[in-house]
C-alpha cells in the first residue's frame, strides 16, 4: 500500500507539473526535482520488497553457493556492493537444519539492509572455528537507533535470533548510529546433542 501511495502522490505532484508549465510556472523544474526524489525511492523500496518476495528455499545443497545467488539478486536489485569472503570448503560436512539458519538469516539481514540502512557497501565473512560456524554480515549504512532496535528491522531481527538459537547458535548485532550496522551469527558444526 505504501508503494501504491507514493507512487499516486508521484502521479499528482507530475500532473501539477503539467499545469504549471501550461500556465507558465516557474518553480516546475524544482517540482520535476522532487518528483524524481520521490521516482527514486518508490523503486528502492520496490526493489527491498522484490527481495522479501523471492522463494525462502536453499536452491544450492551447498551454503556457500546459496549464498553467492543471494548477494547476486541482492546486487541487482539494489546496486549496493557486496564483497564476500570464505570458501564453499567452510560448509563441509554442516548439518542441515544449521545450513538452513544461516541462509535464512542471510537473507533476511540482507532484505534489513535493503529496507532500511540506506547502505553503499556490505561486507560478508564465512569462516569456521573450532566448533562453530560464524557468519558476519557489515553494512556502512545508518546504524540502529539504539533506543528502539527492533523499530528498524521489525520482526526480522527476533526471527534471526529465534533461528540461529534454534540450531543452538546465537545472534550478536554492534550497531553504531551513522555508521553501520554488524550482525554476527554462528552455528554449531555438530549436531545440538553432540558432547
Amino acid at each position: 500500500d505504501g508503494i501504491i501511495q507514493s507512487l499516486y502522490g508521484i502521479g499528482l505532484s507530475m500532473e501539477n507539473v503539467r499545469l504549471g508549465i501550461e500556465k507558465g510556472g516557474k518553480n516546475t523544474v524544482k517540482q520535476i526535482n522532487l518528483s524524481l526524489e520521490a521516482l527514486q525511492s518508490a523503486i528502492a523500496d520496490i526493489r527491498a520488497y522484490i527481495l522479501d518476495l523471492r522463494p525462502r528455499q536453499l536452491r544450492h545443497s551447498n551454503l556457500f553457493e546459496g549464498m553467492k545467488s543471494l548477494i547476486r539478486e541482492f546486487r541487482a536489485n539494489t546496486m549496493i556492493e557486496v564483497e564476500l569472503e570464505g570458501s564453499a570448503e567452510e560448509v563441509e560436512g554442516l548439518e542441515g537444519e544449521q545450513v538452513d539458519a544461516l541462509y535464512h538469516i542471510f537473507q533476511e539481514a540482507l532484505s534489513n539492509t535493503a529496507k532500511h540502512a540506506r547502505a553503499t557497501n556490505v561486507s560478508v565473512r564465512l569462516w569456521r572455528g573450532d566448533d562453530r560456524l560464524l557468519l558476519r554480515i557489515l553494512d556502512n549504512g545508518k546504524g540502529i537507533e539504539t533506543r528502539q532496535p527492533r523499530h528498524r528491522v521489525g520482526h526480522g531481527l527476533a526471527n534471526m535470533q529465534a533461528r540461529a538459537e534454534g540450531v543452538g547458535g546465537g545472534l550478536e548485532i554492534i550497531s553504531i548510529r551513522s555508521q553501520g550496522t554488524q550482525l554476527t551469527a554462528w552455528v554449531p558444526l555438530g549436531p545440538r546433542n553432540s558432547p
